[in-house]
């Protein structure tokens, strides 16, 4: 079993400062909160509130959707931007698939038999598939557009926390409460091998290329293996005593991988996913992490508030963003520049990185 090394890492130094755009979204923190493809187009949601899209970088409403309240505590987007997939929590409980285009809803449904907070959704196999995982382990396929139900995968058990698609979109995978990660293969509706279980439940997941899969744990474990030797392991973190909820993000080449904890005052890691050997260390006690859609950047929160963009051919800072007013968290448009925060007092932030 590979084991990560410990070479010399830098520390972050100070950087000159980013400017970017912010706007406000909602009066209170976000719940739901997806960005398409093209970095374009924002859908956010809070409590009691409907589902908003906003066009960027302006941040300008285009429209309200004809939601119930609390029907978007998580949201997902089609990778042509067409479809977005919104899943209520335990006050609603239901999946609806709306026409981004229009606002109009196109069909709603439950991911089980009874009302669960619906934790994790993903599109797959060219965006002709919507999967759905609740808090009471049931998970779904839905064909799109049309709403009919495609597969049961599962009826009930420890509650669905992530699911993920593998960069084809032919697989997807999904973490649950128990520590098991489970796989399926949409062109034959097969399940293939679960990977390794992890100490105290699946936080994160991610498909760090088609054929490997990382995940992190609910006690700080974190673990790399290819699926289709799921003995074949990388053990990068081992599993604290203490509850913990780690963070994830891959770069698109499948080269790093990098790790924050979300709750706690620790330092971030990222390792070589070849070699499971340790890059670099993050400072300043990094909540959210995201990667720039070339690998060339990595962003990362500080404990003061700020954002900071480091490069990973030396892991030294390049830029820096002013103080932010709450944590928040990080996603990066798939294509171009465009970096966005969902920052916890209902704000939203917008910088672009092409200048650097």
């Amino acid at each position: 079993m590979a084991r990560p090394g410990r070479p010399p890492t830098r520390r972050i130094s100070p950087a000159p400062e980013l400017r970017g755009s912010f706007f406000q979204a909602h009066s209170g923190p976000m719940f739901g909160f997806a960005l398409t493809p093209d970095g374009r187009t924002l859908a956010t949601a809070a409590t009691g509130e409907s589902i908003k899209l906003w066009a960027l970088p302006k941040g300008r409403l285009q429209r309200r959707l004809d939601s119930a309240p609390d029907a978007g505590w998580t949201l997902a987007f089609s990778s042509d931007g067409k479809w977005l997939a919104s899943g209520g929590n335990t006050v609603d409980g239901r999946v609806r698939l709306w026409e981004v285009k229009s606002g109009l809803g196109r069909w709603e449904s439950h991911v089980g038999q009874s009302s669960a907070k619906v934790q994790a959704l993903a599109f797959a196999n060219g965006d002709t598939v919507l999967a759905g995982g609740s808090t009471n382990g049931s998970m779904r396929l839905w064909q799109v557009p049309s709403g009919q139900v495609k597969r049961n995968l599962l009826s009930g058990g420890a509650g669905i926390t992530a699911i993920r698609r593998s960069p084809s979109g032919m697989l997807i995978a999904a973490g649950d409460h128990s520590g098991v990660t489970r796989m399926w293969q949409l062109s034959d509706g097969g399940i293939r091998p679960p990977g390794p279980q992890l100490t105290g439940g699946i936080c994160d997941l991610l498909f760090v290329t088609e054929d490997r899969v990382a995940a992190a744990s609910w006690r700080g474990e974190i673990r790399i293996w290819t699926r289709s030797r799921a003995r074949s392991e990388i053990n990068l973190r081992p599993p604290s005593l203490q509850t913990q909820s780690w963070s994830i993000a891959a770069s698109q080449d499948g080269r790093w991988l990098a790790a924050v904890c979300t709750t706690g005052y620790e330092a971030g890691e990222v390792w070589d996913c070849r070699t499971g050997r340790r890059a670099a260390i993050l400072q300043d006690h990094p909540s959210s992490v995201a990667f720039s859609p070339t690998g060339k950047y990595l962003a990362v929160t500080t404990d003061d508030r700020r954002v900071r963009i480091i490069s990973t051919e030396t892991w030294t800072a390049r830029s820096e963003t002013q103080r932010l007013p709450s944590s928040c968290e990080l996603m990066f448009s798939r294509v171009g520049h465009r970096l966005v925060a969902k920052i916890d007092d209902g704000t939203v932030g917008i910088w672009d990185l092409s200048a650097l």
